[in-house]
């Protein structure tokens, strides 16, 4: 009698050519038991579709086995039976490390972790170097699920096993520290408000890429000097988008400056008369002011020497800004030089007395002369020619000194009023 195979039972890959399947026996005459059995094997043990198996080692068996022979031990069957991949399983998962946030769901595997099922004599091994990992969204969050991708396998017998991407493992993204300050403001006085704007800085921490800062502050500042910018309000935008939950923001205020406006003198003195001192009356300029303010300042003056002299230099300084202009306004330089005249002091002559004589025949008198309003310390003296009137014996007569000339180591800081008198 002849046997045939009758069906086989699909399988998952096992590594191995045994399969499952019913035999079937032609010519059993109604009322006997005959039954066959065998081995049974695929063509070989790689998955496929539609596989030929053959059984061997063919046997009977039931009650009326011993009547009945076989033809043949062996049997096979083309498109008998299905062998699929075998789903191989995660013995430990890959691992995440937690992360603060950046603004992105990009997540960073620790551990790769290992497969199982892998059947004795194969080579099947993970392939990690595509894999990825991401969180679900960016946000921040606790235990957040990790989606993986981009695992394999290879070796020889990879294609007989599936794998499928690990499921289950989570991970925390963690609220992202940063300090923002407000930005220090700066101009030069002008005599308008400097008000505090919108403009502020990042000083510690990151913020992912592209990610800008709104702010807004308070604060204004007039006059030179500095005063607080006050950071009130820090958004974190990513585009249109707020996410500033996702950050602890610690805020800094800034400084409001206005500095000093520059100001350049011009100095003049004035001309005097000699006094015998180097005091001298300076007069100051000012250029470079603003908002049509019109700051004044005083200084010191001094002649190089209290003679007298036409263009002698004068320094004029500790030039210094009145006290209402001080606030706003600093000097480029605090002393300048100049030229000014020293002229001489004017002294009116006097006859203060004249020697009595004999007559000589002559008008000729001896006579002192004297000078008013020398200043004390100055050795200045007079002298001239003097004459009577006549030549005459007479009393109580008059006297005219011309040619009167001035004498004395302090003579040239002087002049005559005239240079005749009687």
């Amino acid at each position: 009698m002849d046997s045939s195979i009758s069906s086989c039972t699909n399988r998952t890959y096992n590594g191995g050519t045994g399969v499952a399947c019913t035999l079937g026996v032609a010519e059993v005459i109604s009322g006997d038991e005959v039954t066959a059995s065998g081995t049974c094997n695929a063509a070989n043990k790689n998955i496929g579709t539609g596989k030929k198996v053959e059984c061997t080692n063919i046997t009977l068996g039931g009650s009326s086995a011993s009547n009945y022979k076989l033809s043949s031990t062996s049997v096979s069957k083309t498109s008998a039976v299905n062998i699929t991949e075998k789903l191989l399983t995660w013995s430990t998962k890959p691992t995440v490390s937690n992360k603060i946030y950046d603004g992105t769901t990009t997540a960073t595997i620790t551990n790769h972790g290992t497969i199982s099922g892998v059947e004795s004599g194969d080579t099947a091994t993970l392939v990690i170097s595509g894999a990825k990992a991401t969180f679900n969204n960016s946000n921040i969050g606790t235990g957040k699920p990790i989606t993986f991708t981009g695992y394999s396998l290879t070796g020889t017998d990879a294609k007989n096993y599936s794998l499928e991407q690990p499921t289950g493992v989570t991970a925390s993204i963690t609220i992202n520290a940063i300090t923002v300050k407000a930005k220090n403001q700066s101009r030069t006085y002008n005599g308008s408000v400097l008000n505090a704007d919108t403009t502020c800085e990042l000083t510690s921490g990151t913020l992912p890429n592209g990610y800008t800062l709104n702010c807004t502050s308070t604060g204004s500042q007039t006059n030179a000097g500095s005063s607080t910018k006050t950071l009130s309000t820090v958004k974190v935008m990513n585009g249109s988008t707020d996410v500033s939950s996702n950050f602890t923001i610690n805020k800094g205020n800034g400084t409001l400056t206005v500095t000093q406006v520059t100001l350049t003198p011009t100095v003049m003195a004035s001309n005097k008369k000699y006094d015998k001192n180097t005091s001298a009356t300076c007069t100051v300029t000012l250029t470079g002011a603003v908002n049509n303010e019109k700051p004044t300042a005083t200084a010191t003056g001094s002649f190089a020497n209290a003679n007298v002299g036409t263009s002698k230099q004068v320094t004029c300084s500790n030039i210094t800004l009145v006290d209402a202009w001080k606030t706003n306004y600093k000097l480029s330089v605090t002393s300048k030089k100049t030229t000014a005249n020293i002229t001489a002091e004017s002294l009116t002559p006097s006859i203060s007395s004249c020697t009595n004589r004999k007559y000589n025949g002559g008008t000729g008198v001896s006579c002192t002369l004297s000078l008013a309003t020398v200043i004390s310390g100055d050795t200045v003296t007079a002298s001239g020619t003097c004459n009577v009137a006549n030549k005459n014996v007479g009393t109580g007569k008059t006297v005219t000194c011309t040619n009167i000339a001035l004498g004395g180591s302090s003579a040239s800081n002087y002049k005559l009023s005239s240079t005749s008198v009687s």
